[in-house]
């Protein structure tokens, strides 16, 4: 998604969107905004819970029971623009003691 550098938008809320069939191995969401442009190939990588991108600022986090979060009028995240993060990064990270195999998650 190309958005002019100008722009300017606000995270104003979060809210899980969990995948029924896979809800049993989600463990938790970190959300993390950083002042960097992420790549694209990276991002993507299974393997980026301990990223090279430097250490973001930690903007929210989910686990199970928790309901959506909506923030009051005067706060929320700046995403883009002149004081925005450049970047938004989702890490999903499961739990599978029972190793069970076959199920692919979209929760986001």
């Amino acid at each position: 998604l190309k958005i002019e550098d100008s722009a300017e938008f606000h995270i104003v809320g979060v809210e899980n969107i969990g995948d029924p069939s896979t809800t049993e191995f989600v463990h938790h969401f970190i959300v993390s905004g950083f002042n960097s442009v992420l790549e694209q190939e990276g991002a993507q990588n299974s393997a980026m819970c301990n990223h090279d991108y430097g250490v973001g600022d930690h903007l929210f986090g989910w686990a199970p029971g928790q309901l959506a979060l909506s923030f009051p009028p005067v706060a929320g995240a700046p995403l883009l623009g002149k004081t925005g993060y450049r970047s938004i990064q989702l890490q999903t990270h499961f739990n599978n003691p029972l190793h069970k195999r076959g199920k692919v998650d979209s929760s986001g």
